[in-house]
């Protein structure tokens, strides 16, 4: 059975930045990073149920706990962790992963980052083949816009076109340039009137 595919948008750039690091963070602690959630609370981004950020102390001793959780559920040494690529690595950290590569990547790019990581080709290397390539595109701000530009293109290539006919099955009285051209700008107000 095929399995069904998904979209999901419009974005603003801040959404899309927290999707990222959403994603980001899924996957180095399903890596066994959880140092990560520590990093949370470092920058003030955890919080006591009164607002109230976590002292220095508090987190050194949540990192001690932290490395112990990490040994008993994964056996890993502090400071050790799974790689993305590796062969007991979740498929769900592999795959966050790549969504992270992905939408950091439109990122950079949107903005015009020369920062070599953010640059990087997505899928220089992937971990599972066998998904779809996951895809960000950048809207046009103006949708409405982008519906009139792509009708003005039409009907431009259709006045090409007509244009490209004429010039093509010119009249005999009409083989002096001066009198195509006259013919064809005839043609371009009629097209403009209706």
């Amino acid at each position: 059975m095929e399995e069904k595919l998904f979209t999901l948008g419009p974005l603003n750039e801040r959404q899309a930045r927290t999707i990222s690091n959403a994603c980001e963070f899924y996957s180095r602690v399903l890596t066994g990073q959880f140092d990560e959630i520590l990093s949370l609370a470092r920058y003030g981004l955890i919080t006591d149920r009164d607002g109230a950020v976590a002292d220095i102390e508090a987190v050194r001793k949540s990192d001690l706990l932290m490395e112990e959780v990490k040994e008993l559920l994964m056996g890993l040494a502090p400071g050790e962790s799974k790689g993305i690529g590796g062969l007991h690595t979740p498929v769900q950290a592999q795959h966050a992963f790549e969504l992270h590569k992905v939408i950091r990547h439109k990122l950079a790019e949107a903005r015009g980052s020369s920062h070599s990581v953010d640059r990087q080709d997505p899928f220089l290397v992937r971990y599972d083949n066998s998904v779809p390539r996951p895809s960000l595109e950048e809207l046009d701000p103006n949708p409405l816009r982008s519906e009139a530009l792509q009708e003005i293109q039409g009907v431009l290539q259709a006045l090409v076109n007509d244009l490209y006919w004429h010039l093509v099955n010119i009249k005999d009285e009409d083989k002096d340039l001066h009198t195509a051209f006259k013919r064809a700008k005839d043609l371009l107000r009629k097209l403009a009137a209706s």
